[in-house]
């Protein structure tokens, strides 16, 4: 024993290890899709959760696994948290998910944060073309009374656009899920 300790030490540390990141990746959740949430106010993580609930309502099961789980990510403007980096820090993170995030199709958007996205993507379509539903009373039935009345005006479920992006070819599944569940949700309106 003494004269091998340290392998025996390393050894059992390895497989400690190798153990726990095997039974990680065997637990993890995956996702079949993102929404994302940007608006200029706070989304709480119970309504965060609401939303994920209420938009599985309308999906489809992507990736084979039996469920249907949607992760949403919150890129909100919370008044009186507006400095410059927390600014900058929320517009790299929708810029982020809005160019390279195959999983982010439907962005729930109010008023203010479609102007400002509209506003800074010049030339380009961020959101499919029939692809923008104004919600209505169904959804705020699901968030509670009090997001509908600290609402910043109307709020909206917009499908990106893919076509001419790079992810044109990778995530035409999402992007066609993501529309089915729209259609789903512009039915019920």
């Amino acid at each position: 024993f003494y004269y091998h300790k340290y392998k025996l030490i390393a050894a059992v540390i390895a497989i400690i290890a190798a153990v726990y990141f095997i039974f990680s990746a065997v637990t993890a959740v995956h996702y079949d899709a993102k929404a994302v949430i940007f608006c200029f106010e706070y989304f709480s993580e119970e309504n965060r959760q609401d939303v994920a609930d209420y938009l599985e309502g309308y999906y489809e099961d992507i990736n084979g696994n039996g469920k249907i789980e949607l992760s949403v990510v919150d890129c909100s403007f919370v008044s009186g948290l507006d400095t410059a980096q927390y600014a900058n820090t929320m517009m790299t993170k929708i810029q982020a998910l809005l160019v390279g995030e195959k999983d982010a199709m439907l962005f729930l958007l109010d008023e203010d944060s479609l102007k400002h996205l509209n506003s800074i993507s010049k030339n380009v379509e961020l959101f499919a073309e029939d692809g923008i539903v104004e919600l209505s009373d169904q959804f705020y039935d699901v968030l509670g009374d009090e997001t509908k009345t600290a609402q910043n005006g109307k709020r909206y479920l917009c499908l990106r656009s893919i076509d001419g992006t790079t992810l044109e070819g990778e995530a035409e599944e999402n992007y066609k899920a993501a529309k089915k569940a729209l259609e789903r949700i512009r039915e019920t309106q």
